[in-house]
């Protein structure tokens, strides 16, 4: 019993330790100025990331409206069949300039709208 009860202890430091896959203690995300609400995706439209100071390097990508919005990080061209799907009332960070920089949004289905707000660290 004091064997399993020790082992038990031991497991739950070590879990309380180590921080999960993926997170990042040491960089936290500040927001920046720069902010896309209710963008219309009737037709493709890209990020208009802000300049800085500080430059942005992660976007919270939200969906409202109705339907659904596809979308591309590549720089090629998303259609309502092409690319990858967020529903409305869905989010998607998106991490990296470059990636802000190429990444399209289309209407897939419905009337979605597109809401962004961008952030450094």
């Amino acid at each position: 019993m004091m064997r399993a009860r020790s082992l038990f202890i031991a497991a739950a430091l070590l879990c309380a330790a180590v921080p999960a896959f993926g997170q990042n203690y040491a960089r936290p995300l500040q927001p920046v100025a720069g902010a896309q609400f209710n963008v219309s995706l009737a037709s493709v439209v890209s990020l208009t990331v802000p300049n800085g100071p500080p430059a942005p390097s992660a976007a919270m990508v939200c969906v409202t409206g109705s339907g659904g919005a596809s979308y591309t990080t590549g720089g090629s061209t998303p259609t309502a069949s092409n690319g990858l799907y967020i529903a409305a009332g869905s989010c998607q960070f998106f991490y990296g300039p470059a990636v802000l920089a190429a990444s399209r949004f289309i209407a897939a289905s419905g009337t979605p709208v597109l809401q962004v707000e961008f952030y450094a660290g």
